[in-house]
């Protein structure tokens, strides 16, 4: 009876925890600048500017298994972006940012990563993941929130 019990709770457990990527709607272009907080949905593709560089960023993958925000998990869950990021000297590179429980790194509301793109360093932060999962919607998450500076 215990066994039907554990295995009962596990299964209940598991199905509150998504893994959900979203899928991929027409490319729409916007262009924005270094250093200004932006959303980017999924689809779309961005181009920043200063007046010295140009950086293409567009969402490859973006998969949200945080635990719904109206359930109590015994894990928080994690949601995982997969940047493809290109300038005029180097095609697309893949950057992988994650938020939340993102083992075996500690818990983090925010993610920051170095990265070096045709030979020009970028500082990019993730911010936020939207929408929040919940029960009471099958929604799916399709934008994050960044922020992109030219690094030193």
């Amino acid at each position: 009876m215990a066994n039907y019990l554990i295995t009962f709770m596990l299964v209940l457990l598991m199905s509150q925890c998504r893994d959900t990527q979203t899928t991929e709607p027409m490319p729409q272009s916007n262009s924005g600048k270094f250093g200004q907080v932006f959303t980017l949905e999924q689809g779309q593709e961005i181009t920043l500017t200063n007046d010295k560089e140009s950086l293409n960023l567009g969402i490859s993958k973006l998969v949200d298994s945080r635990c719904p925000e109206d359930v109590s998990c015994i894990w928080q869950g994690n949601a995982t972006l997969t940047l493809e990021a290109s300038n005029a000297s180097e095609s697309k590179k893949q950057l992988t940012l994650c938020i939340g429980d993102c083992r075996p790194d500690p818990v983090r509301e925010e993610h920051t990563i170095r990265a070096t793109i045709g030979g020009k360093a970028y500082s990019i932060t993730l911010q936020n993941v939207t929408p929040y999962p919940n029960t009471q919607e099958q929604i799916t998450a399709n934008a994050v929130t960044l922020l992109v500076e030219p690094a030193e």
